[in-house]
C-alpha cells in the first residue's frame, strides 16, 4: 500500500469548516500581531521573556508565584551564579533548618463512590499545639510584642486584652474580673435598716444566712481571700454548705422576695 499526502487529508473537512456559535469557546484565537526584531522575534521583545513564556506554560505557573520568582530575581542580594541547576541541592537545606516537627497518621477512608483505583488511606499530617506555642515563646523577636499584662478596658477594641475574654479569665494574668451575671451578696449588717428585722437576726445565729441582690461589682484579685460554699434554698440541699440563701433584695424601694 503507497502513502502521500493524501491519505492524511480530511476530504470532508469536518473539523475545519465547523460553525462556531454562541455556545463555542474558542481559545488562542487572538488577532493581534507582534513584529518584535531581534533574537526572540517576531513574537517576543527580548529572549528572556521568552524564556520565562515557555516556562509559565510549560509549568502553569501561577500568578502568585511569578511574583514570588520575580521579588527573589530582583532582590539586590540575589546572585545569579549562586543559582544551582538542581533543585535537590536547595532541598537539602530543609535537613538544618529549626522546624517544628509534626505528626502522620494513616486514616482509613469511606470507599464508597470512589474509583477502584482509590487507596483504602490517606496520611493526614498534625502540628501539636504546645510545640508550635512553645516556639513562639522562645522567639525573641516575637516575644517583645506580646502583652501578658492585665486586662484593659476599653471603648475601642482593638486588642484581644481589651475584650471579655482576657478579663474574665486568670489565666491571662487579670487583676480584675467582670462578672455579669454574679449578684452581690449582703450579710445581715449590710441591709438598710428597715429590712433588719428581729426574726432576720434570729434567722443568722441559727443558719449563717445572706441575701442576694441583682447588683454587679468589679472584684480585684487581692480582695478574694478564699472560697465559700453557698446554698440557694430553692435549689437542692447539698451535704455541706456555709451559707444558705432564700431571699433577694431589691433596691428599689427596699422590697424582699
Amino acid at each position: 500500500m503507497e502513502y502521500n499526502d493524501s491519505n492524511f487529508v480530511n476530504k470532508e473537512n469536518e473539523y475545519e469548516d465547523q460553525t462556531v456559535d454562541s455556545k463555542t469557546k474558542q481559545y488562542d484565537n487572538s488577532n493581534k500581531i507582534h513584529n518584535f526584531s531581534g533574537k526572540a522575534g517576531p513574537y517576543f521583545s527580548n529572549f528572556t521573556h521568552f524564556l520565562l513564556f515557555m516556562w509559565i506554560t510549560k509549568h502553569q505557573i501561577g500568578c502568585e508565584a511569578y511574583r514570588d520568582f520575580s521579588n527573589i530575581i530582583k532582590h539586590p542580594d540575589f546572585n545569579i551564579s549562586d543559582v544551582p541547576y538542581s533543585i535537590i541541592t536547595i532541598k537539602k537545606y530543609r535537613d538544618s533548618l529549626p522546624l517544628i516537627s509534626f505528626n502522620g497518621y494513616d486514616i482509613e477512608l469511606n470507599d464508597r463512590d470512589t474509583p477502584s483505583t482509590s487507596k483504602p488511606t490517606r496520611q493526614a499530617f498534625v502540628f501539636q499545639l504546645k510545640r508550635i506555642l512553645q516556639r513562639i515563646m522562645l522567639n525573641p523577636s516575637l516575644r517583645d510584642q506580646m502583652y501578658f499584662g492585665s486586662g484593659i478596658y476599653s471603648k475601642i477594641r482593638q486588642e484581644l486584652w481589651h475584650g471579655d475574654i482576657w478579663h474574665k479569665s486568670p489565666l491571662f494574668g487579670t487583676t480584675y474580673i467582670y462578672i455579669n451575671n454574679a449578684e452581690r451578696i449582703l450579710d445581715f449588717n449590710s441591709l438598710p435598716n428597715l429590712l433588719k428585722s428581729r426574726q432576720r437576726k434570729n434567722q443568722i445565729n441559727n443558719t449563717q444566712k445572706l441575701w442576694m441582690t441583682y447588683e454587679n461589682e468589679m472584684i480585684e484579685l487581692n480582695w478574694i481571700e478564699s472560697k465559700i460554699n453557698v446554698w440557694l434554698m430553692d435549689t437542692k440541699k447539698p451535704d455541706n454548705y456555709d451559707y444558705c440563701i432564700n431571699e433577694i433584695v431589691y433596691k428599689q424601694g427596699w422590697e424582699l422576695y
